[in-house]
């Protein structure tokens, strides 16, 4: 039994001034694993019990060995020490961030610069008294292993969330979990995931497309060296890897001929807007939804350049694939990842294929400037790469989306709770 414990206010120390506190949304520093996670992907939410800290310290003999106790890792960071030490103590206790490859407070970083290469700093003091667990386990959005070399006391699992989110598009775009029940019929799926009708409307465009969507995939895919762009790039919100690559691409004139645009207007905007799509208010102005895809995104473009939320900085250890790169692999498509170093490694072994032995090796251990310049490199010879490679750019397109059918949501939670109690 996961026991979510919840904590008075009394028991925290007030948020510090640092820089990385004045941009964090702390409306969704809440990811839990219980209710965030969980609670959110199964059909029938899970039965998880509660408990009060001020309970949980009351009495030093409240401790069920056949528990695990979880907070928030705001929560846990916020927590003044001595009550951490009394609640840590021969208890197994569970710290989760189960959508971000963070956590807050271990790390903070400053603004943004391009000029200089971001260092974010990790506060050792995060995981002080854990060592008092019988059992602590972390619960993040996060692949890198070297963690579990930092802290070999410490059981880290991942959540892959973002993953969950391309299997639900599956389940929605394909007839896998339709089911005929009495010639009535019955979607019978278990995710609760956005709808494409919020974000690809156009899905319902293509004939037959619950048994027919591999059909629009292969097609698409049989056409790749005559499309008339070489790539889409979509850069989202300023960050230093991605205005580096924004500038590059302007060195190239590649924006020119290209699909390439970002929802922060610093960037071009993209060609093919998506339409009829869900949209949301942020600086006070309506900005279409990111996971949107607009259908001249795939049909048009060659690859996807996909521009991750993290390149992992000197000693930063944020390491996670979003829906970024899940996009093209859900909708068919070539990829290159602008991301933090291991990202091809990580989707090989969940059974991707990286599209390396024809790019190459091209994202370079921390450092960004390099890793673009490669980029900048493969983009600038597409054309031959594509007419050289265009039967096994395809063979690998259409082998990750048939990689992503074979997944289940059910599967991959029992994994993260199998791992969480191993």
């Amino acid at each position: 039994m996961i026991v979510k414990v919840i904590v008075d206010k009394s028991l925290q120390i007030g948020f510090p001034e640092t820089p990385w506190i004045n941009e964090i949304d702390f409306t969704h520093a809440t990811g839990t694993i219980t209710d965030r996670f969980f609670n959110f992907w199964y059909k029938e939410p899970k039965k998880y019990s509660t408990i009060l800290l001020t309970e949980l310290l009351g009495n030093i003999d409240h401790n069920d060995t056949d528990a695990i106790y979880e907070l928030s890792d705001i929560d846990w960071h916020l927590l003044k020490d001595h009550h951490k030490e009394k609640f840590v103590k021969d208890r197994n206790i569970l710290i989760s961030n189960s959508n971000e490859a963070f956590l807050y407070g271990l790390q903070f970083t400053s603004s943004y610069h391009l000029q200089e290469k971001i260092t974010i700093d990790v506060n050792n003091d995060f995981f002080k008294m854990s060592e008092l667990a019988s059992k602590f386990v972390v619960v993040w959005d996060n692949f890198d292993t070297t963690w579990n070399k930092k802290y070999p006391h410490i059981n880290f699992v991942r959540t892959d969330s973002f993953l969950l989110e391309a299997i639900a598009h599956v389940d929605n775009v394909t007839d896998r979990w339709i089911k005929d029940v009495n010639g009535t019929v019955t979607n019978t799926s278990k995710t609760k995931g956005g709808s494409f009708r919020d974000y690809a409307p156009w899905i319902e465009k293509i004939y037959n497309f619950r048994v027919g969507y591999e059909q629009f995939i292969e097609k698409n895919l049989s056409n790749i060296n005559d499309k008339k762009h070489d790539f889409v790039c979509l850069f989202g919100f300023q960050k230093p890897h991605r205005e580096d690559l924004w500038n590059k691409m302007q060195v190239e004139n590649m924006q020119e001929f290209n699909i390439v645009g970002s929802y922060d207007k610093r960037f071009q905007n993209a060609l093919y807007e998506p339409t009829d799509t869900n949209t949301f208010v942020r600086d006070s102005k309506v900005i279409i939804n990111d996971r949107s895809v607009a259908y001249e995104w795939i049909t048009d473009a060659k690859v996807w350049i996909s521009n991750e939320t993290w390149w992992e900085g000197s000693n930063a250890g944020l390491k996670h694939i979003t829906e970024k790169t899940y996009k093209p692999i859900q909708y068919g498509m070539p990829f290159i990842i602008n991301g933090s170093y291991g990202s091809l490694e990580f989707l090989e072994e969940l059974g991707f294929k990286s599209y390396r032995d024809i790019f190459g090796d091209y994202i370079v251990e921390d450092d960004f400037i390099e890793t673009n310049k490669n980029i900048i490199n493969i983009l600038k010879d597409m054309n031959n790469i594509v007419d050289r490679n265009e039967k096994y750019l395809r063979a690998c397109a259409l082998h990750n989306w048939r990689r992503l059918l074979q997944m289940s949501i059910d599967q991959r939670l029992n994994s993260v709770e199998a791992q969480i109690w191993n």
